[in-house]
């Protein structure tokens, strides 16, 4: 029985991917080292993202059956394409455990007056548990529900404010010349490499005719709205953007409508969540797919207990790790890590790509 996925199911996952990290916490960060003109340097990091992702699209269309381990194999050995698939469990444990710390915080400024960790993190912990055991088109079929709810939270949290929108507040572009843009776009690094899912798509999907295109549709839609966003959050709170630390959560609930309204904002925190859980319950499935690829396909249990012994023991010191987790993402040092692990990945896939002969698709089978 084939394990692969449809093209909307992948499409779906590489939009969720997109949009679920870059709304919270990233707006007043691009903010902080790109003034008002963050919009542009979000930007920027989203068309980069987009031609890495045209680009390795290219070559899944060329070898639709072969997956990433199949070439890094060819071309690095056993030994250095395990080690790559660990490096990569790594990164997407990195994206993971940033993407808890922000949707704590979201939650305890919105829903709840006050979240203390341990209860937002041991039932979260249950629900990645399961994600982990699911196969991916288990997960797909799910983000095919979680999707439109995203969609609907996105529709409304833009509608709310939309009164209190001014994009000539934006202009002119490049007022303080592009490196102020630039600036923002490399200390925001970590919100970028979307393309990375890809690499755990490759051989998982079922490709037509279309399939290059339409893909890339999906990702281009959602960057199209990540940028939209933050043009009306930048509009909105213009300079004072860089205070605002729960920028999908203070967007709607700062607009100037008459009280009568309510907390229509809870549809979008709802249904906002249920997005970001799917996109880290993706996440800690990829993990687990990478430690299967270096301990062997049949060692999912296993991979799965350092999962979660790894995220449990990260947990205890979590409020003292993640206080100072934003401080972390911009540092230099962390943001030469990021940048030059990104290249240097792509590079060598590119080198891998270009070696390739075929694959057998084994890892696809037993992984997933």
């Amino acid at each position: 029985m084939t394990t692969n996925i449809t093209t909307r199911q992948a499409g779906i996952l590489i939009a969720i991917a997109i949009l679920s990290m870059k709304l919270i916490t990233f707006p007043s960060l691009y903010a902080k080292f790109s003034g008002i003109e963050g919009w542009l340097a979000i930007a920027i990091n989203t068309a980069i993202d987009l031609v890495f992702i045209f680009l390795i699209l290219r070559f899944m269309k060329k070898r639709p059956n072969q997956t990433f381990n199949d070439v890094i194999t060819e071309t690095f050995g056993s030994i250095g394409a395990k080690i790559l698939s660990a490096t990569l469990a790594i990164f997407f444990t990195l994206k993971l455990l940033f993407m808890m710390s922000e949707h704590q915080n979201y939650l305890g400024e919105t829903l709840f007056t006050y979240l203390s960790w341990p209860f937002y993190f041991v039932p979260l912990m249950g629900l990645l548990i399961y994600f982990m055991t699911r196969k991916l088109r288990g997960i797909a079929r799910c983000s095919q529900i979680v999707y439109p709810l995203v969609i609907v939270a996105l529709i409304v949290t833009f509608a709310i404010p939309m009164q209190d929108m001014d994009f000539s507040s934006l202009l002119p572009f490049f007022d303080s010349g592009i490196g102020n843009s630039l600036n923002g776009a490399t200390f925001c690094i970590f919100s970028a490499g979307d393309f990375f899912i890809l690499f755990m798509l490759m051989g998982r999907v079922q490709f037509e005719g279309n399939t290059t295109r339409k893909l890339f549709n999906y990702a281009l839609f959602a960057s199209i709205i990540v940028v939209l966003f933050y043009m009306a959050f930048f509009s909105v709170f213009r300079m004072g953007v860089v205070n605002q630390t729960d920028a999908i959560g203070d967007l709607p609930f700062f607009a100037s409508l008459p009280s009568t309204i309510g907390r229509i904002d809870w549809i979008t925190i709802s249904l906002w969540t249920i997005g970001i859980v799917t996109q880290m319950g993706l996440l800690s499935n990829f993990i687990v797919q990478c430690l299967m690829f270096v301990f062997g396909s049949k060692k999912k249990a296993l991979s799965i207990t350092i999962v979660v012994s790894a995220l449990a023991i990260e947990g205890i010191f979590m409020h003292t790790i993640m206080s100072q987790a934003v401080k972390v993402i911009v540092s230099p040092v962390f943001v030469t890590i990021i940048i030059s692990y990104q290249a240097i990945m792509f590079l060598m896939f590119i080198v891998a790509a270009a070696r390739s002969k075929g694959g057998s698709n084994e890892f696809s089978k037993g992984a997933t």
